[in-house]
């Protein structure tokens, strides 16, 4: 006796799409991807358009995401039927919040500035004392300008008699 396998030649489908992300300098970060086809589909992922060649499975992973790796990501998912191409899928890697710097204003008001990833979103978080546990609400997440600056004006200082600020990232 033999037996017969029938294979139905069906081209690539999508089932999960590679969603964007942010994260901080050095710390782990991937994309996954799948898609359904008869035969079994290949996978290619490519960086602001441009192969890699070593990047050939349902999930892109950086160990140890760099500033340089900063861009859009997308997987061009092959058979011998056909190919279809994943949405693509932004990965923005900023540099952990420096320490903030505060200026005095007018009228009880001072603003706080520092320098950071251009277009990465910081939050920007405030406590009333630093006793355990600490109760830190956000305040305002701010992306950073074009060239890396990030500023917040408080117009409310009068209303605490005193108060604990911290920059993080979402």
């Amino acid at each position: 006796p033999a037996t017969l396998s029938v294979i139905v030649p069906q081209t690539p489908s999508i089932t999960t799409q590679p969603s964007s992300k942010t994260a901080l300098l050095g710390s782990p970060v991937s994309f996954l991807v799948s898609a359904t086809g008869q035969p079994q589909p290949v996978y290619q992922w490519t960086k602001s358009g441009n192969v890699m060649p070593s990047a050939t499975g349902t999930t892109l992973a950086f160990a140890s995401a760099q500033l340089a790796d900063s861009a859009t990501y997308a997987c061009v998912i092959t058979n011998a039927y056909g190919s279809v191409t994943s949405s693509p899928a932004t990965l923005l890697v900023g540099i952990p919040p420096p320490s903030l710097s505060a200026f005095p204003g007018s009228n009880h008001s001072f603003s706080l500035q520092m320098p950071g990833t251009p277009n990465f979103p910081y939050v920007l978080q405030t406590a009333t004392n630093l006793a355990p546990p600490v109760n830190w609400q956000p305040v305002v997440t701010n992306l950073a300008d074009p060239t890396g600056g990030w500023s917040h004006s408080d117009t409310n200082t009068a209303a605490y008699p005193q108060r604990f600020y911290r920059a993080t990232v979402p």
